[in-house]
């Protein structure tokens, strides 16, 4: 059980979660994304409270979360698993860009967007 949780992320930055074993960490991550529902206690995002929102409108709000490699999805190629990552994006040329721009960032995905 979590208590006590404050987080403040500043937009544009990227924020880590470290901790031990039992420390809390996928079940904050769970809360946030509206997997874990909280028992108490407010998700505020943007300036809205998101605690009670499905999943799905969380993501689309824009927060996400990167899963550790084990959690991909291993029978899909790297650009399978980077255009699931773009599914509530209608334009394929938005996506195709996205990806592109990953694979400049990235190149040894490039390399191996394929297998």
């Amino acid at each position: 059980m979590l208590q006590g949780i404050s987080l403040t992320v500043s937009a544009g930055s990227i924020t880590c979660l470290l901790g031990s074993n039992g420390s809390g960490k996928t079940t904050l991550v769970r809360s946030i994304l509206g997997l874990t529902p909280p028992r108490a206690g407010r998700i505020i995002y943007s300036g809205t409270d998101i605690t009670r929102l499905p999943t799905h409108k969380i993501i689309a709000a824009g927060v996400a979360c990167i899963p550790e490699g084990r959690k991909v999805f291993s029978k899909l190629t790297v650009e399978e698993n980077l255009r699931i990552g773009a599914y509530q994006e209608n334009s394929e040329k938005v996506t195709r860009a996205r990806v592109t721009d990953i694979f400049q960032i990235f190149p040894r995905l490039a390399s191996a967007a394929h297998s």
